[in-house]
């Protein structure tokens, strides 16, 4: 379940991987852009409350979901229903994932877009979880197989904390000593299958249209 912030950064990063640049080039550039975006996130208001919309689609009735906690979609779907709308199945729900006051999982603090504008005051976009879940991952995928930069590097452009990342990122050095996918140093080309990369990001694509 993916948000057009999201798409926006895959497409932006697939470019510049796609560019025929030196890797050098390209590496600043994304890591120029991932700064960027993460100072535009952090920043209210500098973003527009669309790009951060997540849409899923209902394939049964919300009051039949027997995980609905678990489910940020048939939160808001049930709620939206207690306010009179009418949402039934397949129907594509709108939310975003907000700071509520609570102490919850992100996936228990999902909003329909007019709440949020209905209440700016004590709702409040979740950056982090948008950074982290949203931007993080996809950018991770997409830049996997380039040397020069890691999971950790990201998270800090994005102006997250590495420490965990580095974690990760060691214990993943100490399980494989090499990667199926690689990217040859000094190559004006950057030689590489990008087949998952493209995968991820016709994954997010298909994320955003479902619903619009």
């Amino acid at each position: 379940d993916w948000s057009e912030l999201a798409k926006d950064a895959g497409t932006y990063v697939l470019d510049c991987i796609l560019s025929n640049k030196k890797r050098d080039t390209v590496l600043e550039e994304i890591h120029s852009y991932l700064t960027d975006i993460g100072k535009q996130v952090a920043e209210p208001g500098k973003i527009p409350l669309q790009k951060f919309v997540i849409h899923k689609s209902l394939t049964k009735s919300p009051a039949d979901y027997p995980d609905k906690k678990s489910q940020p979609h048939v939160q808001v779907a049930l709620r939206l229903i207690s306010q009179g709308k009418r949402v039934v199945s397949g129907d594509v729900v709108e939310y975003v994932i907000c700071e509520d006051g609570n102490a919850t999982a992100p996936t228990q603090r999902a909003y329909h877009p007019s709440e949020i504008n209905d209440k700016p005051d004590t709702l409040k976009i979740d950056t982090h979880y948008y950074l982290s879940s949203q931007l993080h991952p996809v950018v991770s995928r997409l830049c996997g197989p380039i040397e020069g930069t890691d999971v950790a590097l990201i998270a800090e452009c994005l102006g997250l904390d590495p420490t965990g990342y580095k974690r990760s990122l060691a214990a993943d050095e100490n399980s494989s000593s090499s990667s199926p996918v690689r990217v040859v140093a000094n190559h004006r080309v950057l030689t590489t299958s990008l087949t998952s990369s493209f995968w991820l990001l016709d994954r997010v694509y298909k994320g955003i249209t479902v619903g619009q």
